[in-house]
């Protein structure tokens, strides 16, 4: 029984240690568009984003996000914990948004 109520309190323990941890999010680009583009989110210029590639996530704050450059549209940044975004621009030049599982 001991060891029943030790094993629950460290579990409880570390639930409200993990509840309230900051959340992290990122967000990378991916250009399927026939050039390249120069794309700039929020606070990140991610540059010159080649045709069929992606770039590196980058760090980027809760909140709504212009999206700038070749391209426009906005991003909604939400959710607690560790958080992965793709904005991804298709052959057709379509800007579309989906979090990374």
């Amino acid at each position: 029984m001991y060891k029943f109520k030790v094993a629950l309190l460290v579990a409880l323990i570390t639930l409200a240690f993990t509840a309230c941890l900051k959340p992290k999010h990122s967000v990378r680009v991916t250009n399927n568009y026939a050039t390249a583009l120069k794309i700039a989110i929020g606070p990140n210029d991610y540059g010159t984003v080649a045709p069929n590639s992606s770039t590196e996530y980058k760090s980027i704050p809760e909140g709504n996000h212009a999206i700038n450059g070749d391209v426009s549209g906005s991003l909604s940044v939400t959710g607690k914990g560790k958080h992965k975004w793709t904005v991804t621009i298709s052959n057709s030049g379509g800007v579309t948004i989906a979090e990374d599982k």
